[in-house]
């Protein structure tokens, strides 16, 4: 990285897992000479379920609407 001028990172999505969301992938830091940064992305998991609903009988639950 250069210091003192913009550098471009970016957070490849492919690499994350399925249940991640990402709100960017992309920033533009300057860092100072001999320094370090710390870089937050927006990115967090997400835990969904799929719930199939059925009767006593057997038959699908109708979707609400």
């Amino acid at each position: 990285m250069q210091p003192y001028e913009k550098n471009s990172i970016r957070v490849n999505a492919d690499d994350l897992p399925l249940d991640a969301l990402v709100n960017g992938t992309d920033k533009t830091i300057v860092p100072y000479y001999r320094s370090g940064l710390l870089v937050n992305f927006d990115i967090h998991v997400s835990r969904n379920v799929i719930v199939e609903l059925k009767t006593a009988n057997g038959e699908w639950v109708p979707a609400a609407r």
